[in-house]
């Protein structure tokens, strides 16, 4: 819920398009489809979600662009001139231009609410330094802008979550790309362009942050994407790398900015801890698996009559192997039990392909057969019968 001090307030600025080509060939290249908004009442919502925040409520027939459709029934959208969210002043600077803000941030959320808990959740994209905004207003008009939240129009680019089914498509012989281009035009108030950060290295001023430092959480930042990809991801150096940055800047803007990365870096530690651990499990019931299996085989082995007398029994197969050499195995019930081998030569064992047979011999290390790979090197052979 917006703070009192806000709900007084009226939206009483104009969308606005900041520092954006709105030409229709810069439309087609970033919108999948265009559509409408179909009923009355409509929400967009942070989240694909219904319990999710609404920040719009658009008339019946607003042109929205389609970014993304997803299987629950959820479409990502945007509007022309933006949506009212809400960024924290600390990372936001004013400029000469009334009203107009310039971010001074990276991955800067943009928020439903005035506040960073958890049903403020954040819209998908984020602020990058240099970009403008332009106000609407504060959550606490007796603080400074740099300690209190500020509603802003989002910049073009920006997209929340609508129900599919709350659009229409476009009517025949509509241009989407026209429609949005002049759409872009009305909206847009103010045409603010976003200033280069290239500026001449100097030493940090007051509330400003250190080019090497801004560098090193930048590489802490990129090593936590990184590992994010990963198979096995390596998650204590990133926290090592965002907890040093912390260190040197306690304070201030980057420090936000680093405990932001650390929040999202401790649900990703979380959900890997829980995979090794799964991972172990799943290792220890195969173990316990096999370890069942074998003493199956083992009883199973006993009440065999002929079970005493051979290491193992079973229908002799052969098998030519890809490099062109034969191999030969027992089958027992339908199942491979064990290869056999006879180096010394003493059987022919293509003369005994497709007999029931006994074997004894030298097992092999580490068989296991009930999994068919109990290796026997032969020192005897002997018919049970012909299948």
């Amino acid at each position: 819920m917006f703070f009192a001090a806000a709900q007084r307030l009226a939206l009483v600025v104009p969308f606005a398009l900041l520092g954006w080509d709105a030409s229709p060939a810069r439309a087609q290249e970033i919108v999948k489809r265009f559509a409408r908004v179909g009923v009355d009442g409509a929400r967009i919502l942070n989240l694909a979600d219904e319990k999710g925040v609404a920040i719009a409520s658009p008339a019946q027939g607003t042109l929205v662009t389609v970014h993304e459709e997803i299987g629950s029934g959820w479409s990502s959208i945007e509007i022309p001139g933006g949506f009212p969210v809400w960024v924290y002043g600390a990372y936001l600077e004013e400029t000469p231009t009334g009203g107009i803000y310039e971010v001074t941030g990276n991955a800067v959320n943009l928020r439903p609410m005035p506040s960073n808990d958890i049903q403020s959740f954040p819209l998908p994209q984020r602020l990058n330094a240099g970009t403008r905004v332009q106000s609407i207003e504060v959550s606490d008009a007796s603080a400074s802008s740099k300690k209190t939240w500020v509603r802003v129009w989002s910049p073009p680019g920006i997209r929340a979550w609508i129900a599919s089914s709350a659009l229409v498509p476009l009517a025949a012989g509509e241009d989407g790309a026209a429609l949005w281009d002049e759409a872009l035009k009305s909206a847009a108030r103010v045409a603010v362009p976003i200033v280069s950060r290239a500026t001449p290295a100097k030493a940090p001023g007051k509330g400003e942050v250190d080019p090497n430092l801004r560098a090193e959480f930048e590489s802490a930042r990129e090593l936590l994407k990184n590992e994010r990809v990963k198979e096995a991801p390596d998650y204590p150096v990133v926290r090592r790398a965002l907890e040093a940055v912390l260190v040197k800047s306690p304070t201030g803007p980057l420090a936000v900015e680093a405990r932001n990365q650390l929040e999202l870096l401790a649900p990703l530690e979380e959900a890997a801890a829980i995979e090794v651990e799964l991972a172990r499990e799943r290792e220890r019931r195969a173990l316990k698996a096999r370890e069942d299996q074998r003493i199956v085989w083992e009883k199973s082995r006993a009440k065999d009559p002929l079970g005493e007398a051979f290491l193992s029994r079973g229908v002799l197969t052969r098998e030519q192997g890809i490099d062109g050499k034969a191999r030969y195995w027992l089958s027992f019930g339908g199942k491979r039990v064990a290869e056999v081998q006879c180096s010394s030569g003493r059987y022919a064992l293509d003369l005994f392909a497709g007999y029931e047979v006994g074997v004894q011999g030298i097992e092999s290390a580490g068989s296991e057969p009930s999994e068919g790979r109990m290796k026997i090197e032969l020192t005897k052979l002997e018919v049970i019968g012909r299948r």
